[in-house]
């Protein structure tokens, strides 16, 4: 069974409404969205649907959404400094996360979603903010949740290269242009490309370009492939129908998909969900693009793993005197 392309959110570009008009607003902007994918052809994703006109103006995020200020957020801790706000040619994106790798010298891998306006063919302008949070914990479903607050966007690192793509689960690596500075104190995300599905998933992401954000999973998770919910179909992706904190949104595209170990097994490619509105999310797998499409341009092996010491999981480490001095104090 699939779901139509045209109730997808979209990547940017439209706004979360107050939590009293979420279903009704949800409804005409799955119309809208629905309508242009119709008229363009465009391939199923978060389409960018424009808002339909006579709407009122509306805030930047959903209030049900959880600020990462929040205890909710403290079994995950740590991997808050690894997630980042990506903006490319100049406008919010997607969410990505710093990334762990083996071996002597630790590169500033981040992944995110393959279809975050990547394009290998004209290579974009990526612009990766860190700490991009509010200062406090918001009260959820509170009118101020929705509005932008006081996050900074000053930590942010300019120029990246893509390293590999595997579309079949949305999957990019990209290499920062330079690693953030010690006195940032970042986390490098760890990771599992084993293959188990988990039993429990928290997600960190920048809804619609906004502060951090932490939604965390509830009920089954299932293996899948994107946009049908018959499992195990074709096994790129984990299957998400329900979270008891928080949800996704626009922007929120490309956040990590943590375990209860706190290692990323997946990224957020797309999906229906939003406050006040049931749906699913797509999380495209870590496992299948480990190999990818066997070659360095289509895999994460080589990047994360490039001493093949063949292990498939690997435990996040915070930056700092590690990173740049690895042969001395390792």
């Amino acid at each position: 069974m699939g779901v139509p392309p045209g109730l997808f959110r979209s990547r940017e570009g439209a706004s979360a409404l107050p939590v009293v008009a979420a279903p009704a607003i949800a409804f005409f902007r799955r119309l809208a969205a629905a309508l242009l994918v119709f008229v363009s052809g465009a391939s199923p994703g978060r389409v960018v649907a424009p808002m339909p006109a006579g709407l009122p103006a509306a805030p930047l995020a959903g209030a049900c959404n959880v600020d990462v200020m929040c205890t909710t957020a403290d079994p995950l801790r740590e991997p808050t400094r690894a997630v980042v706000l990506l903006r490319v040619d100049g406008r919010p994106a997607c969410t990505g996360t710093l990334l762990n790798s083996t071996g002597p010298e630790r590169k500033p891998y981040v992944l995110t979603g393959a279809h975050c306006h990547l394009d290998l063919s004209a290579p974009p302008d990526i612009v990766a903010v860190f700490g991009f949070a509010n200062s406090t914990c918001r009260l959820v479903n509170g009118i101020s949740n929705g509005f932008s607050g006081d996050g900074s966007q000053a930590r942010s690192i300019s120029g990246a290269v893509v390293r590999a793509v595997y579309t079949p689960t949305d999957t990019a690596l990209i290499e920062l242009d330079a690693s953030p500075p010690i006195s940032w104190n970042v986390y490098y995300a760890g990771w599992d490309a084993s293959g188990a599905t988990p039993s429990a998933v928290t997600t960190l992401h920048h809804p619609n370009g906004e502060e951090m954000r932490i939604t965390v999973g509830s009920g089954s998770i299932s293996l899948t492939q994107y946009a049908l919910l018959n499992s195990p179909g074709d096994g790129t992706h984990l299957l998400i129908t329900r979270y008891a904190a928080g949800s996704t949104e626009p922007g929120s595209d490309g956040a990590p998909l943590f375990d209860s170990a706190g290692r990323v097994v997946a990224q957020l490619h797309g999906g229906t969900m939003a406050c006040g509105v049931d749906g699913q999310d797509w999380y495209g797998r870590l496992a299948p693009a480990w190999l990818g499409g066997g070659t360095p341009a289509t895999s994460l092996k080589p990047w994360l793993d490039p001493e093949d010491s063949g292990v498939q999981t690997l435990a996040g480490v915070a930056g700092g005197l590690l990173m740049y001095f690895p042969r001395v104090l390792r």
